[in-house]
């Protein structure tokens, strides 16, 4: 996936997306799952790993010239100027252009 310029969430898709039709082809099956190489041959799980390690283990120089450049961005936080909540009614003014009447508060109680 490095190789074809994809990011860590493209690879992470296509991944699941192998690793679902390959559960989907097990138990549709009823058999156990075979571990094979890129051949088609039969392997074991520890050769299974030399495999991998040996072909398809991304160098930490790979990693770093990857990895993203820009400064002070941090990924996965929610902007802190974000409203939350219901509004109350002295918050917005009523008539303005998609604002409904707030219900009356002995209605919110039942």
């Amino acid at each position: 996936m490095v190789e074809r310029g994809k990011d860590h969430l493209g690879a992470l898709c296509v991944v699941a997306a192998v690793l679902a039709e390959r559960a989907w082809a097990v138990m549709s099956r009823g058999e156990p799952y075979e571990i094979r190489d890129t051949d088609g041959r039969a392997v074991t799980a520890s050769e299974a790993k030399a495999i991998i390690g040996q072909k398809w283990t991304v160098t930490d120089e790979v990693r770093a010239r990857r990895r993203s450049k820009k400064a002070g961005k941090k990924a996965g936080k929610a902007p802190k100027d974000v409203p939350t909540g219901r509004p109350t009614p002295n918050a917005t003014s009523a008539g303005q252009r998609g604002d409904l009447p707030l219900p009356p508060s002995s209605a919110l109680a039942g």
